[in-house]
């Protein structure tokens, strides 16, 4: 079972937010994975009221941060200690997903084939701000319906649309279209996380045969729309 970081907020209320951090837990649990929460954890050895063991606290967090599978980003609100997580994961190379909506079980990033979903680590470095047309992109796992949610559909090909390029203004709409099924649908650029990192489609190609046939046609002119 893979060890999950969850991240979520702690001062302030601390009651509601101690309160949530178990319910996103036992969810998470619930989902199959080990779930790990630092302030219901540290938080009884280094009270955070306390400037120097609240950074204690901290530290030991990241300790264990630095163990884990994955961070899950658990709500839209990020305190300055979710930020300096987010952080620290990016640098360390563990993948960080969002999870907007952390009490919906529905809403986590369980693939449902048991491969590792897609993140921005999977994605060529600062790519989410290159134009996607005609590009293998990676889709948000939160774009996908739970009963899809794997790396193979996670990957789509940028066929066109005003949202290709980064800079539009009136729609950021963009067409795509599955190197395997060959369904097409329309997103928005908000949904893209990046393109895929070369070495990441090797590894995809190896677990989903059908993306290494398909690939030569989306090399030489892309598919026929």
């Amino acid at each position: 079972m893979r060890l999950v970081y969850l991240c979520s907020p702690y001062r302030g209320d601390y009651e509601t937010n101690i309160r949530l951090a178990k319910q996103y837990c036992k969810n998470a649990l619930e989902s199959g994975v080990v779930a790990f929460a630092p302030h219901l954890y540290f938080a009884q050895f280094y009270p955070d009221t306390i400037p120097e063991q609240r950074k204690a606290g901290l530290e030991m967090g990241l300790n264990m941060l630095e163990k884990s599978d994955e961070l899950w980003v658990m709500g839209k609100i990020h305190s300055e200690g979710m930020r300096g997580e987010i952080n620290f994961a990016k640098e360390h190379n563990i993948p960080v997903f969002y999870v907007p909506k952390p009490l919906e079980i529905k809403s986590y990033p369980i693939s449902i084939d048991g491969n590792e979903l897609l993140s921005e680590r999977d994605c060529i470095e600062e790519s989410h701000n290159r134009n996607y047309e005609s590009r293998l992109v990676v889709l948000s796992y939160s774009s996908l319906k739970p009963e899809y949610r794997m790396p193979r559909n996670q990957i789509w090909y940028a066929s066109h649309g005003p949202g290709c390029g980064p800079g539009a203004k009136f729609s950021d709409t963009v067409h795509l279209y599955h190197p395997i099924d060959e369904d097409r649908m329309a997103v928005s650029r908000r949904e893209i996380l990046g393109e895929i990192r070369p070495e990441v489609l090797e590894m995809l190609q190896q677990l989903y045969p059908g993306l290494q046939m398909n690939r030569g046609i989306l090399e030489t002119e892309g598919p026929e729309l």
